[in-house]
């Protein structure tokens, strides 16, 4: 599985990201919908060809640790991922 994520600044957080946990993006899962760059276009936008999300902020803010997790739940196909800095989820 190829990922493209950040590591999330903060605390521990009430929806479930913390230190040591990354935002990251499937490769493999991601067809491109739009939906994480919709509704958080300051945090996610598109590779070089338009066709897979990527990850733009490299520490979201904790205001924005939320509507992460939101968009994680969100992806029709499961392709924004929390996961630990170990890799795994």
């Amino acid at each position: 599985m190829v990922l493209q994520g950040n590591p999330v600044d903060g605390e521990s957080a009430p929806n479930g990201i913390s230190r040591g946990e990354m935002v990251a993006i499937s490769a493999d899962r991601c067809v491109g919908s739009g939906l994480c760059q919709a509704m958080a276009p300051h945090i996610f936008g598109s590779d070089e060809h338009g066709r897979i999300a990527k990850v733009l902020r490299p520490r979201p803010e904790e205001r924005d640790l939320g509507l992460i997790r939101d968009i994680a739940e969100c992806c029709p196909v499961e392709a924004v991922l929390i996961r630990t800095t170990d890799g795994q989820s």
